[in-house]
């Protein structure tokens, strides 16, 4: 180890770590620290982000979406899911048949106190987050994809342009009618 000297009982390790220490030690003993993950802060984060999730996909449910070509983006979500629902229920997180996911509590904490052993890398958690963060990357891009309604956009014809500026997303034609 690294041996250290303060002039207190709280000191700083790589600028990163604050150590408090509480009793003294006998001379020539050595102490040991290390460093262990918050399995309830990590619990926490990880249901946050499932209730977020259930959030969508309740919203896409209710009859308030008639605006919204719902079952286009339950769909979408569910597909991701269902792709991933092994790995999912193996950690303690359902995939339920109309996309929505539930947390079973214990089986949950287990995996998570099983990944700190395994150095914590979470890779079924991850393997589903990525493609959803995908998902909803395009959705922010295009949301006139999941919107129920005609649109009809009316560019401005009286100059030619080289390329076509609604060809990238409706939600762009509707922003520009021209490049500055």
């Amino acid at each position: 180890g690294i041996p250290r000297t303060s002039s207190s009982n709280v000191f700083t390790v790589n600028k990163i770590y604050e150590l408090c220490l509480h009793k003294t030690t006998a001379p020539g003993e050595n102490v040991t620290i290390s460093l262990k993950n918050d399995n309830r802060s990590i619990y926490t984060k990880i249901k946050t982000f499932v209730e977020a999730y259930n959030n969508i996909v309740q919203l896409a449910s209710t009859p308030l979406s008639k605006h919204l070509k719902s079952s286009k983006l339950i769909a979408d979500l569910g597909s991701i899911a269902l792709c991933y629902k092994n790995e999912l229920d193996s950690m303690g997180l359902i995939v339920q048949q109309d996309a929505s996911i539930e947390i079973d509590e214990n089986l949950l904490l287990t995996s998570i106190d099983l990944e700190e052993k395994k150095e914590g890398t979470y890779i079924s958690l991850r393997s589903f987050r990525n493609p959803l963060n995908k998902k909803i990357d395009h959705i922010l891009i295009n949301p006139v994809e999941y919107v129920a309604k005609a649109i009809v956009t009316y560019p401005d014809t009286s100059h030619r342009y080289d390329a076509n500026i609604y060809a990238c997303s409706l939600y762009s034609g509707l922003m520009f009618n021209r490049y500055c």
